[in-house]
Parts: C-alpha cells; sequence; structure tokens
C-alpha cells in the first residue's frame, strides 16, 4: 500500500478500514519498536496503577517484551524473551519458564500491540495462547469513526471499536485508538469496562536496526 493511498484513506470515515491499514502496516515491518506508558486501574479506586513497557519485534520469530510498574502499591515486573526456536518468560516473583518457542511468536505481538495494547501482552505471551486463532481471543468488532482530534501538533484519526476478550477471564471492551493521520501509527489509547479504565501511550518506531543480540535468552543460572 503507497503513501498516496494511505492518505485517501486516513480522509475517509471508514474505521474498520483504517484498523486494518494500521494493522497491515504493522504486519509488514520488517522490524517494531514500541514505548508505552500505561495508567489506569479499577474505577473509583484511589491506587491506580502505571506500567512502561519496551517492546521489540523482529521478522523471524524473534520478540523482547519488558514491562515495569506499580500496581496495588506493590512493583510489578514482566519479561519475555524469544530467540526464534526458544523462549523464556519471567512473570515475576520468581517465576520464570524456558521452553520451545510458537511459530508466529513476532507476528501474534504485533497484532496485540494493536487491539489490545501493551498491557496485554503478558496474557497473551503463552504459547496456547499466540498459536489460537486471534479472533477466538481478541475479537474486534463495532467500529466507529470518532472527531479528529490533536494531540500535539499531530493530527489523529479517532477509532472506537469493542474488543472480546476470554484471556483470563471474559472480557467486554470499549477502545478509543488515536491515530497519527501522516504516519498511520497510533498515539494513544482510552479503554474501558464496567469496571477498570486504562490509558496508553506510544512510541513506535517501525524498521529501524535491531540487532539479533537484542533477542538472546538470559544466561541460565
Amino acid at each position: 500500500m503507497n503513501v498516496l493511498l494511505l492518505s485517501v484513506l486516513v480522509l475517509q470515515d471508514k474505521p474498520d478500514e483504517i484498523f486494518a491499514a494500521v494493522e497491515k502496516k504493522l504486519a509488514a515491518a520488517k522490524t517494531v519498536r514500541l514505548k508505552a506508558k500505561t495508567e489506569g486501574g479499577r474505577k473509583g479506586a484511589a491506587d491506580k496503577g502505571e506500567f512502561s513497557a519496551d517492546v521489540k519485534l523482529k521478522t523471524g520469530n524473534l520478540a523482547s517484551i519488558e514491562l515495569t510498574g506499580v500496581e496495588g502499591g506493590k512493583a510489578r515486573t514482566f519479561k519475555f524473551v524469544c530467540d526464534g526456536k526458544k523462549r523464556f518468560t519471567d512473570g515475576g516473583r520468581g517465576m520464570t519458564q524456558r521452553d520451545d518457542a510458537a511459530d508466529g511468536t513476532d507476528a501474534r505481538f504485533r497484532a496485540v500491540i494493536l487491539r489490545g495494547g501493551a498491557i496485554f501482552m503478558p496474557m497473551m505471551s503463552d504459547s496456547a495462547r499466540i498459536a489460537a486463532k486471534l479472533d477466538d481471543i481478541l475479537a474486534v468488532s463495532d467500529f466507529k469513526i470518532a472527531a479528529d482530534e490533536k494531540i500535539g501538533d499531530r493530527r489523529v484519526r479517532v477509532v472506537e471499536f469493542t474488543l472480546k476478550s476470554d484471556v483470563g477471564r471474559p472480557m467486554q471492551i470499549t477502545h478509543r485508538l488515536f491515530i497519527d493521520a501522516e504516519t498511520l501509527m497510533p498515539l494513544k489509547r482510552e479503554s474501558e469496562d464496567d469496571n477498570v479504565r486504562m490509558v496508553e501511550t506510544y512510541e513506535f518506531t517501525l524498521d529501524g536496526e535491531l540487532a539479533d543480540k537484542e533477542f538472546e535468552l538470559p544466561a541460565e543460572k
């Protein structure tokens, strides 16, 4: 899809096509680097969670994900590395695992970034969920276009949709995705259900240099 066609597309009020174009752009990139910040938690709760994510994805089944933050007043960490053949997961609190990598690991996380956001990545790191049909566990529907907004000096298209997920527990979450009209990359997400509201902000780099050593598993202790 060329730049001219993308420019025409983002001017159209067809939210499902805008979403699909973003999904296609993420899938086509040789590398994806995402730095994200997440804030939010249970509605009405005084103690909100805050997380930072550093996500690196590369064709060849390579993935590196690190999340750090605070939830419920306690420090939380998550680390996932896939070198193409093997994977390492550290869920924090001394819970680590090494096993064979599922095919399509980096491709699955590219889709998760768009559909659920960075906060969904730990829940989607299980091999069975990576191998599952995406629409069976993270289904998107009910697309709507909202009025354009601005983030800083960037014009953004606002796409609203519903995410239905059975990851962890059945959930139906309303998402508002703020997409840069020029780069066609998400800048921000607002998501909420009956109990929880989250806000994520994004900084994407596509097709940047990511050396294979970025995806080396930690040495065994």
